[in-house]
């Protein structure tokens, strides 16, 4: 049988709050029941240690049906993105990402916070998602003072509440 999308829309808006204070909305892709995963979309503020800066990171995460909160962790490729997500789909994912940011950041209310690219040397197509959250971003509240390429050619931004 394999993967199977079932995207979950209706998702809880409401962030989880974790014990070192960092935030976190997921929502379903689809499930594989032949390998017992369910997959989602992790969207997370985390916070760097003990300050008060966050990242904001998101990515598709593979979950154990049969161990119950088993995560294999968030995955930033592009290869597992294209498995679990149809590109049909990518638009409407977006469109959920983006929401699910401004969940986040209108819970944390965070003063400061980073976001950096997982593949260096992004060409302008893949740049699209990036400008589209600085958007969001900015409609609730926050701007960016930093955005750069570092020597290694990722992209960083740093955000800061306006």
């Amino acid at each position: 049988m394999g993967y199977k999308v079932d995207l979950e829309t209706d998702f809880d808006r409401e962030p989880f709050e974790d014990a070192w204070g960092g935030y976190s909305i997921s929502f379903v892709l689809g499930d594989d029941a032949d390998s017992d995963l369910i997959v989602f979309m992790t969207v997370e503020l985390t916070r760097r240690g003990v300050s008060s800066i966050f990242d904001l990171r998101f990515g598709t995460e593979e979950r154990e049906i049969v161990r119950e909160g088993w995560s294999f962790g968030l995955d930033y490729s592009i290869e597992q993105s294209k498995r679990y997500i149809p590109a049909p789909l990518r638009p409407v994912v977006l469109e959920l990402l983006l929401e699910a940011i401004a969940c986040l950041v209108a819970k944390a209310a965070p003063d400061k916070f980073t976001m950096q690219s997982f593949y260096p040397n992004l060409p302008a197509k893949a740049m699209v998602k990036y400008h589209r959250i600085c958007d969001i971003l900015s409609q609730n509240g926050y701007e960016v003072c930093e955005d750069f390429q570092g020597n290694g050619g990722k992209r960083y931004w740093l955000f800061r509440r306006k």
